[in-house]
């Protein structure tokens, strides 16, 4: 008889140590459950206030109509040589393109974002430009372009504009430095 107590305590015991392995892991479980819970409250807030963020953006950014362009926008007789630049024009390079050609040559200047170089185009008039009919109608401005580098500089503007007023015909060079009296 005192076997079979000894039993029934054994798998009393058991059954107590069972029910409290049970009851201890149900509650971990549930601490994990409610951890999970509050994480998942704090991520759908932060979610929430960066909707409203990405709202705040949408919102306040204007939308720009694109602009249309017009042919033949300008009166007849009106010829854009210079076209708008972004960016001062150092006057000493105005100063050498009026001296190596004349005034009615535009200059136009685009810095460089990789290099410590600007792009120096100089806009030739049409009266003095050599582009034939189908380049005129591509291009639409006679438009010589060069990279310097900034060490460059002034003598890199004068030797542009030199070898641009040796690229055009004798004629066009003695009309250049005709023109050159008369537009000063």
């Amino acid at each position: 008889m005192e076997e079979t107590k000894s039993e029934e305590t054994k798998n009393e015991k058991e059954e107590k140590v069972q029910k409290g392995t049970f009851a201890t892991r149900v509650k971990e479980l549930t601490e994990r459950v409610f951890l999970l819970e509050n994480s998942l409250k704090n991520m759908l807030s932060t979610l929430e206030d960066l909707n409203k963020k990405v709202d705040n953006i949408k919102s306040s950014q204007e939308i720009v109509p694109p602009v249309k362009i017009i042919e033949g926008s300008l009166p007849e007789g009106t010829t854009t040589t210079t076209p708008e630049t972004k960016y001062p024009i150092p006057m000493e390079y105005r100063e050498i393109i009026a001296t190596v050609l004349n005034n009615s040559f535009g200059i136009q200047i685009e810095p460089m974002n990789d290099s410590p170089a600007f792009t120096l185009m100089i806009v030739v008039p049409d009266k003095y430009s050599n582009m034939t009919p189908a380049e005129r109608e591509m291009y639409k401005v006679d438009m010589r372009p060069k990279v310097l580098t900034y060490a460059e500089g002034v003598n890199g503007v004068r030797m542009w504009a030199e070898k641009v007023f040796n690229n055009f015909s004798s004629e066009v060079k003695a009309q250049i430095v005709a023109d050159r009296a008369l537009l000063k």
